[in-house]
């Protein structure tokens, strides 16, 4: 059926232009023209979204669906697509069938598809193709997802059902009806005469008044089908079905469709491939616990590879249906619901009928055919020996097999890695070539985990960046912006080639600067003293230290200028360049704005099969990186083309993804923490510089993963003074902590999961940020002054009066109007080895809903903005800061710089609901508090606290007035004189009695969970 509408959240990810294209223009057509426009879509060559960006096409194949599985009659088996005039729709549907397929494939959110009762009905269709549409479609979703054991339990036994008639056996070889003699070439005659015949018995239930003489009662009686040569009625298996009976309806039609194709070879391969894809379905989606015996009888591996080794080339469909099917019998170890089974025992049969542990063995000796196939300069020949489908099933098997430990050692001692880098190493950059590079580079990644020696041994890690080389060139074609640095200037390159923007300054020309601030003019409330101030005047020509407290970084590179409490320290310049001195000094002097980044945001995004392929090469260099066996030769992997492509990842995250740019920035930091000594030359490649323009100028990507990880690489670039300076000029807090008062980073900010042990991005972005602050000291001011001024922000928010606090009205309604945001169109790829959390959508954001709307505008159109998200996820960040080690330091900076004020005014902000005190945020304030009165036994917490509270009294005086006769509540009759009464609890202008009361409440319970501890001593309290 279509997909409800009315109950699904609207989602804001963006869809990439590819597919909005390829939306608008279905949308529009006629089924015939559907039919022409899906006949050209073989593979998916478009970017990767949310399911719910696709709903209008759902609901036009739904309709297709329908129409195509209604029964001619209701009580009949025989369904419209069979019909002989139906031709061309039964060809729509097979298209329809096909590219529903694919769209699952690069698609999240799969839990929005809802036509899963036609495509049951579909696999009783008499045509062989139609049932095999639809399994290759429900083998993606039990490959892929949960989708099916989430089915609700009628819909998933109806699906079950079909499925395991399917899957069952028709005899075994034993009886003649082996896999691979149903697909040889030979008559029927070969076959034994059960082959058409149909037998098929039943229980039928008779009266219990009924009795055979001596007998006793019976309550049923066994009854028997028995019809001979059913392939030469003239009648089609649904004719045949409508004259049988109703009882074991399905199962009785699965045999009689059997009986009825067996004698044509056609029909009978096209039988045996939907036989091996039931049971693969099956088995993903865990549903063999009642049938394992049956399904998976003795000798069926055996007849597997035997269907391998046929030398027919039209079986190629076949071949890699059982290639798929011994892939998903790997699993089968691990499903505790499977008993009789020793661990790994299915996995070593495997291994041994395969023969993948000897060089000789089939599997290697068909994987090296493969790949010299493959590979060479003939691509006919390797159409023709190894189609695509085939080919692919064959890497996806290796994949699963070296993903056990058993298998991996099967593959390193049959000496797989050379053919193997043989697949790296081919130039090759069409889009299927890429599905096999990266399912290549899945299994070295794997295997390596084993024996790293003959991966060294063939320069596997030369390979590896060649080829990274290879694809970053490719994407520069599509998207030439990149972030670069000349003459002291990063630039950005133009994409149409008419010359640089200069963009702010170099960090790596930059090292001849010397700055040095005067004394005097140091607070004192900073623990950061002279001395260390003036430790940063001595050093070498090629380091710099500049203070923390530097109002700008340079003309181009900063919207707003940091101010620090030392912002009046003057200057001292010390050059051995005047000219260039001077060029720095007028770039400080000058109040710029953000660089213009617009060339990146072309719309277009790497293609999913080549983000794939990226990011399993990322992964694996990361890995090699930090592997002791590579110590020697990772020494020298930034001196060629690493850099350069890493550039380019991070310039473009728009056109990467958020999965890609995190991975290359983690490239550069577990590189910076191998080799310390060697980020001297990272910043003179200016890789350092384009790392840091990407997360301080540009916006970061709105992920989780992504701002977690801002800290570690921070740390990273700051190893040494150059770096320091470099990252201190970006006035890196103020654009830093942004995030954590945008709408666009509400969502990630989030727990994924209320059971994520890891928490919510907030805190862990506190407690990271608490450790770069503390291996490098000199940054504790800054960033500290940038923690005031961001609750002093927070506190803006709350007292304006054209913002209202938004607050969600049902579990539909979520954070209010957010800018969209990267769907994660690439992240995932296309190969089949990346399982996906169903949940994946749990993470995008979703706008607010029209009624929301409505209300904001009802409000004096007043901006709905998420006050209290905003407090709670910066109190969190507050805190892990404050309390992440059990020192005082970073308490006590943060009341030097009187934080106090602006964190104790959040609890009486007019702009939130009276009910605040109640709420999460409210405690995460009082949190705070109680961190910096157990760590630092400052008194001036209380003494603040009861200076705003008695504020918050003064405003309450009314309540002490006498009202005049007849008398009434002052609160009563605030609320009767509001102008408006549907705004007057919203509004602290109309009800400011109501609103102080509520501050009032927040700064008692405040007072009460910090008097909890127990631990306030009595100077405290004077």
């Amino acid at each position: 059926m279509k997909i409800d509408r009315s109950r699904l959240k609207k989602s804001t990810s963006e869809v990439p232009v590819e597919c909005q294209v390829l939306i608008d223009k279905l949308r529009s057509c006629s089924h015939k023209e559907l039919l022409e426009v899906l006949k050209v879509i073989d593979t998916w060559t478009f970017g990767k979204c949310e399911l719910y960006h696709w709903i209008d096409i759902l609901d036009m194949s739904d309709a297709i669906l329908e129409e195509a599985a209604t029964r001619v009659e209701p009580s009949s088996w025989t369904l419209a697509c069979d019909l002989p005039q139906n031709s061309e729709d039964k060809e729509l549907l097979l298209w329809v069938l096909h590219f529903t397929t694919l769209l699952i494939e690069h698609s999240f959110s799969r839990h929005l598809y809802n036509s899963m009762e036609h495509l049951i009905t579909l696999l009783s269709s008499c045509d062989m193709n139609v049932v095999l549409g639809v399994l290759n479609l429900l083998y993606m979703f039990s490959k892929r997802s949960n989708f099916i054991t989430r089915l609700n339990n009628d819909k998933r036994q109806a699906l079950l059902s079909r499925l395991t008639h399917l899957a069952e056996s028709w005899g075994g070889k034993e009886n003649g009806f082996g896999l691979a003699d149903c697909c040889k070439d030979v008559s029927v005659a070969h076959f034994p005469p059960s082959s058409t015949t149909l037998h098929f018995e039943y229980y039928s239930e008779v009266p219990e008044s009924m009795s055979v003489s001596g007998k006793g009662k019976y309550s049923n009686l066994i009854t028997s089908i028995h019809i001979e040569n059913v392939d030469k009625m003239n009648k089609t298996p649904a004719a045949i079905m409508n004259e049988l009976l109703e009882q074991y309806n399905m199962q009785l039609f699965t045999h009689i469709r059997l009986a009825h194709c067996f004698s044509n070879r056609r029909l009978r391969l096209l039988c045996v491939q939907a036989r091996l894809q039931a049971l693969s379905v099956l088995v993903y989606s865990n549903a063999l616990a009642e049938n394992a015996h049956a399904l998976l009888y003795s000798g069926i591996l055996e007849e597997l590879v035997e269907l391998l080794e046929m030398p027919i080339p039209n079986l190629v469909e076949i071949r890699a249906a059982a290639l798929r099917t011994l892939t998903s019998i790997i699993h089968l170890d691990r499903n505790p619901h499977l008993p009789n089974r020793k661990p790994g025992s299915r996995l070593n049969m495997i291994i041994d009928v395969t023969g993948a542990g000897s060089y000789h063995g089939f599997l290697p000796a068909l994987v090296r055919t493969c790949i010299m196939t493959l590979t060479s300069s003939y691509s006919d020949t390797c159409s023709v020996q190894f189609p695509l489908p085939l080919a692919t099933a064959l890497f996806s098997f290796l994949y699963h097999l070296a993903s056990y430990e058993a298998g991996g050692e099967a593959l390193v001692s049959c000496g797989m890695m050379e053919s193997l880098l043989r697949v790296i190493n081919w130039p090759g950059t069409e889009l299927e070539h890429i599905t096999f590079v990266t399912r290549a580079v899945r299994v070295i990644d794997l295997i390596t985990n084993i024996d790293m020696q003959a991966f060294q041994m063939h320069g596997g890690l030369t390979s590896f960046i060649s080829r990274l080389e290879v694809e970053v060139t490719v994407c520069r074609k599509e998207q030439p912006f990149e972030i670069t640095f000349s003459n002291s200037h990063p630039e950005i390159q133009d994409p149409h080639g008419q010359g640089f923007v200069a963009q702010g300054l170099s960090s790596s020309n930059s090292s001849h600067n010397m700055v040095v601030p005067s004394e005097e003019n140091v607070p004192s409330g900073s623990e950061q003293s002279t001395d260390s101030l003036n430790s940063g005047t001595v050093m070498s020509p090629m380091e710099v230290i500049l203070t923390p407290s530097q109002e700008s970084s340079n003309c181009r590179l900063t919207s707003t200028p940091m101010q620090v409490p030392r912002a009046s320290t003057s200057f001292t310049y010390v050059s051995n360049e005047s000219a260039l001195t001077s060029q720095v000094a007028n770039c400080l002097k000058s109040s710029g704005s953000l660089p213009d980044y617009s060339a990146a945001r072309t719309g277009k995004t790497c293609l999913p099969q080549r983000a794939a392929l990226l990011k399993s090469m990322l992964n694996f260099l990361k890995k090699a990186i930090q592997d002791p066996a590579f110590s020697d030769s990772i020494r020298h992997v930034m001196e060629g083309s690493l850099p350069s492509s890493l550039k380019h990842i991070i310039s473009n995250a728009e056109y990467y993804g958020p999965s890609l740019f995190l991975l290359a920035t983690d490239v550069v930091t577990v590189y910076v923490f191998q080799e310390p000594s060697l980020l001297s030359s990272l910043q003179d490649s200016g890789l350092t510089d384009v790392v840091l323009q990407a997360l301080l100028v540009k916006d970061v990507p709105a992920t989780r993963e992504v701002l977690g990880s801002l800290p570690n690489v921070f740390s990273a670039l700051c190893l040494n003074a150059r770096g320091l300076d470099s990252f201190v000029q970006c006035s890196p807090f103020n654009r830093l902590f942004k995030v954590l008062l945008s709408p666009v980073y509400l969502a990630a900010m989030r727990r994924r999961r209320s059971s994520d042990p890891m928490g919510d991005t907030a805190s862990n972005l506190g407690n990271a940020m608490d450790e770069l602050m503390r291996h490098q000291p000199s940054l504790k001011v800054d960033a500290m002054y940038a923690i005031i001024k961001l609750l002093e922000e927070l506190c803006v928010l709350g007292r304006d009066p054209k913002y209202i606090c938004w607050r969600a009205q049902n579990k539909m309604d979520v954070t209010p109007a957010p800018a969209p945001r990267p769907s994660g169109n690439n992240e995932g790829g296309s190969s089949d080895e990346e399982d996906e959390d169903e949940e994946e959508a749990s993470t995008s954001s979703h706008p607010q809903r029209e009624d929301a709307a409505s209300d904001s505008s009802a409000l004096h159109e007043k901006t709905p903005i998420a006050l209290i998200d905003y407090i709670l996820n910066v109190m969190k960040f507050v805190d892990a800061i404050l309390s992440n080690n059990s020192t005082d330091d970073h308490c006590r900076e943060f009341v030097a710089q009187n934080g106090l004020v602006p964190l104790l005014s959040i609890l009486g902000l007019p702009n939130l609901p009276v009910d605040y005190p109640v709420a999460t945020a409210a405690q995460a304030v009082a949190s705070v508090c109680k961190s910096i009165l157990n760590l630092a036994h400052e008194p001036r917490v209380l003494r603040e606290g009861l200076h705003q509270l008695s504020k918050v009294l003064e405003q309450l005086q009314p309540l002490h007035s006498p009202v005049k006769a007849p008398g009434s509540s002052v609160l009563l009759h605030e609320l009767a004189s509001a102008p408006n009464l549907d705004s007057a609890f919203t509004s602290a202008a109309a009800t400011p009695l109501l609103h102080a009361m509520g501050a009032a409440h927040g700064y008692v319970i405040m007072f009460v969970h910090v008097c909890r501890t127990g631990q306030v001593s009595s100077p405290l309290l004077k």
